[in-house]
């Protein structure tokens, strides 16, 4: 029996527990100090999860902020987290959304942070390695530059918009490992244009981009539970009516079926 290793702190997540066990997504997210999971994200059913819905209970640290490699994002509300479709604590309404999973925030002087949007990190398969282009190389809309590598496939990625790379993050496969059932974008690069309007051009930002991310979380957290019926039709009464999370879709339906299932949205 492997020994119990108690972190110090949430990114400490991803150790090695008992066989059975596993970091509970709410100390994933570093909302609780010390919580594992014997139900295989199961979420649906769980008193735990349901009492850090339901607002009674108050996550470790509230209000303060995680620091990533390369910017902050805060911790969610009792109210964001009971609402998994609203947009992350730190949406910018300068930020353009659309082209699929992507995210355009300006950096100014026609450079642009992109990256995956709050849907695009959340429903990602588990990602084992991430192949980003170099700084300088030239990105396009018309093929893939970059690539997801999963054990169940690979997820070939085309830019959001015609640009050439400046920077790109260092630790975008940490910090996707890392991903949790509430939205958090995900940087990947910076990227300089030709015409910060031709980039823009087509996307969304402020309510519109709101309510974008809205429809998107709801077309494939539809797409996932239709899959999951069609394939467990006997299991429905059991489950009930409420919307399932990405993670207990993807506990219920496997990784080939999650992946095959969510893997055309990032083609997009």
């Amino acid at each position: 029996m492997m020994e119990k290793i108690i972190p110090k702190y949430s990114g400490q997540a991803n150790q090695a527990w008992p066989e059975g066990e596993a970091a509970c997504v709410w100390m994933q997210a570093g909302l609780v100090a010390f919580k594992l999971c014997d139900r295989a994200f199961a979420c649906a059913g769980c008193p735990f999860d349901q009492l850090m819905r339901s607002g009674r209970a108050h996550p470790a640290g509230e209000g303060r902020i995680l620091e990533g490699s390369n910017q902050q994002h805060s911790l969610p509300t009792d109210a964001e987290i009971k609402d998994p479709l609203l947009p992350s604590p730190h949406f910018d309404a300068a930020t353009w959304y659309g082209a699929g999973f992507w995210y355009m925030r300006p950096r100014g002087g026609k450079k642009f942070e992109i990256g995956l949007n709050e849907n695009g990190t959340v429903f990602l398969p588990p990602i084992r390695e991430v192949v980003l282009p170099r700084r300088g190389a030239i990105l396009t809309t018309s093929e893939p530059t970059m690539w997801l590598i999963a054990s169940e496939g690979t997820l070939g990625l085309t830019a959001p918009c015609d640009g050439v790379v400046r920077a790109v993050n260092p630790g975008v496969l940490e910090e996707l490992a890392q991903k949790m059932e509430m939205p958090v974008q995900s940087f990947f690069m910076e990227i300089s244009v030709t015409s910060s309007r031709s980039a823009a051009s087509g996307k969304l930002r402020a309510e519109k981009a709101s309510a974008f991310l809205r429809s998107q979380y709801l077309e494939l957290q539809q797409a996932l539970t239709e899959t999951l019926d069609a394939e467990q039709p006997d299991q429905e009464t059991i489950r009930g009516k409420d919307p399932l999370l990405p993670g207990t879709l993807a506990g219920l339906l496997g990784s080939k079926r999650y992946f095959s299932t969510v893997a055309p949205f990032y083609a997009r």
